[in-house]
């Protein structure tokens, strides 16, 4: 019997995931369950964090604003772009990286790398969901769980980064991880290429 059901074919989303309860929520589900999406964005706002309490504002404010104007801009030019898949790890590489050394950056740059990687994340996420039924409230649910995450991420590094000088270690070693993660990433996109 469960032979039988192993080689039966069942539906399959390739790209969203379904909650049941609406395209917003939809989003926030997509958001959360897409690693590619995710794992960039996490290390720019604990960077963001790692740089103290002017830059976990800009995180909060500018991030979500980028985002969502690249995943607008996305989903309306979406007709035959593709986005090369190592875009997505090659930003956490790079951001995981620049965590683990705690690289402190002068307040314009980071502002420009948070442009840039708010609006290129979004982007591509828009041209992911173009395809899909109300995908404006799908980047909009995305929006929502963004900023939310822009708020928490930052606050919390922040704070573990300010009270101990282990909990600064735990933070970098976390962006170690992602680093790690996003090599693994882009190998698998080599490989499957």
């Amino acid at each position: 019997m469960l032979v039988v059901l192993g080689v039966l074919p069942l539906p399959s989303a390739a790209h969203l995931v379904s909650t049941g309860l609406g395209p917003i929520y939809d989003g926030i589900g997509h958001f959360f369950l897409s690693l590619e999406d995710l794992l960039p964005l996490l290390a720019l706002m604990t960077l963001g964090g790692l740089n103290g309490v002017a830059a976990g504002r800009r995180i909060m404010f500018v991030l979500p604003s980028a985002w969502l104007i690249g995943g607008i801009l996305g989903s309306l030019i979406a007709v035959g772009t593709i986005v090369p898949a190592y875009v997505a790890p090659l930003m956490a590489i790079m951001l995981g990286v620049m965590v683990a050394t705690d690289a402190q950056l002068p307040e314009r740059v980071l502002t420009g790398v948070i442009g840039i990687v708010g609006s290129a994340s979004g982007l591509t996420t828009g041209i992911a969901l173009a395809t899909q039924t109300n995908n404006l409230q799908l980047i909009l649910g995305s929006a929502i769980a963004l900023c939310v995450l822009a708020t928490a991420v930052p606050a919390l590094v922040i704070v573990a980064a300010t009270s101990r000088p282990w909990m600064r270690i735990a933070v970098r070693v976390l962006g170690s991880w992602i680093a790690g993660v996003g090599l693994l990433m882009l190998g698998w996109q080599v490989r499957i290429s």
